[in-house]
C-alpha cells in the first residue's frame, strides 16, 4: 500500500528524464533516503502524540532509532506494527 507524504520544497530537484533510468533507480539516487526495515517497539502513550516508535533502519545493524508517532504514521511499517498491537488503536 502506497501512502502520501509531504516534503520541504527545498528537498526538490529538476528530474532530467533524459537519463531513462527505471524508477528503483532513480529512487536509489538519492542520498537522503533511509529504508526503514521494521518498527520493533514502542513506548509513552495514551495518546497517539505521545507515543514513540522504535525504528530499525535497513542496512544500519544497531542503528535503532526512537521517532515520535508523527514522523512514522505514514509508514508501511507501522501499518505492520499495529496489527501485530491492535491495543494501539492506531
Amino acid at each position: 500500500m502506497l501512502k502520501k507524504t509531504d516534503a520541504h520544497g527545498s528537498r526538490l530537484v529538476e528530474y532530467d528524464d533524459s537519463l531513462a533510468f527505471d524508477d528503483l533507480t532513480v529512487a536509489s539516487l538519492d542520498d537522503d533516503t533511509f529504508e526503514v526495515e521494521a518498527i520493533t517497539g514502542h513506548r509513552g502513550g495514551p495518546t497517539k502524540s505521545s507515543l514513540e516508535f522504535l525504528v530499525a533502519w535497513d542496512g544500519y545493524p544497531g542503528a535503532d532509532e526512537w521517532l515520535p508517532y508523527r514522523e512514522v504514521r505514514d509508514l508501511e511499517a507501522l501499518d505492520i506494527y499495529a496489527e501485530a498491537h491492535p491495543e494501539l488503536h492506531l
